[in-house]
């Protein structure tokens, strides 16, 4: 239906929160340097309000990030067979959340591939078994 969020506003909302929970930025942080309540924020990252084109740059912009890191998908960037979901992403552990925020304090994007790269294989090494 028009004017809906679609499954994909919904995984545009959860890029969103996980690009601003890596970047270290509140979601009121970011809602003031895009103009908007911290609420609308949430609407986003929850996929109850759709994103037009000119905020989803704004929001790149502010969280420094390239319009495209919003739609790269999530298994494309998994190396093993994890499949994550809204409901696994929210519930996913602290020690987590700082892992990928230390390798979003990376600024360089080759610099963060080489290291994510060496790391990986680690911690595949310390799987009990893969995730559902």
């Amino acid at each position: 239906k028009k004017g809906r969020a679609s499954e994909l506003d919904v995984l545009l909302g959860l890029k969103l929160k996980l690009l601003g929970e890596a970047a270290g930025v509140t979601q009121e942080k970011l809602a003031d340097s895009v103009n908007i309540t911290f609420q609308q924020i949430q609407k986003y990252e929850n996929g109850k309000n759709r994103m037009s084109a000119v905020m989803l740059y704004r929001l790149s912009k502010s969280l420094n990030v390239s319009i495209t890191d919003f739609f790269e998908s999530a298994q494309e960037s998994m190396p093993f067979d994890t499949a994550l979901t809204p409901e696994s992403v929210l519930t996913m552990p602290r020690e987590c959340v700082q892992l990928a925020r230390a390798a979003w304090q990376i600024k360089n994007p080759a610099k963060r591939k080489t290291a994510i790269k060496h790391i990986l294989p680690l911690l595949k090494g310390f799987q009990d078994e893969p995730l559902r």
